[in-house]
């Protein structure tokens, strides 16, 4: 096995490439190729046959020592652009599911404890938050819970309120 490995390191370390490019969002940018996202795409860059099975070689062998399963369940596999950024929207998304009834009739209110901790979860000053959902209530809400967060989310990102956490 020791030897196995040896084999397919030297092989394939010479197609290891640490390109470094960044996407306007800031985070690095990856080609995933035909072998797919996983940790060992984070140095082999190359898109053609031999280093991406050179990549699918090393995947396997770190599968078989669990570190594969460990990376896709911590969010550190490279199959996202930003290993948090799931994490956060399924937190954001749990919230207002959980919570739906109770948003809805306070942003309407423009008050209430529900709204204020939503405003926590997304990271916005929470009177703020109060007002942008109370003014565009019609637009956010009316649908279901991942809509009305897509439909909050959309408004922050369009410069109508700066949040730490969208």
């Amino acid at each position: 096995m020791k030897r196995t490995l040896l084999i397919v390191i030297a092989v394939t370390l010479p197609m290891i490439s640490f390109a470094a490019g960044k996407d306007q969002g800031g985070y690095k940018k990856h080609s995933y190729g035909m072998g797919g996202c996983g940790v060992i795409s984070l140095f082999i860059q190359d898109n053609t046959m031999i280093p991406q099975a050179g990549k699918a070689a090393i995947d396997y062998i770190i599968g078989l020592e669990g570190l594969n399963t460990f990376a896709m369940t911590t969010g550190t596999s490279n199959c996202t652009n930003n290993p948090g950024d799931h994490a956060l929207l399924m937190e954001q998304q749990v919230f207002v599911s959980s919570n739906y009834e109770s948003i809805t009739r306070e942003a309407a209110q423009g008050a209430g404890e529900h709204l204020v901790a939503l405003a926590e979860v997304l990271g916005c000053d929470s009177n703020q938050f109060a007002t942008l959902a109370q003014s565009n209530h019609a637009q956010i809400f009316g649908s279901e819970p991942n809509a009305a967060l897509e439909n909050v989310l959309g408004l922050i990102r369009q410069g109508n309120l700066s949040c730490d956490r969208v």
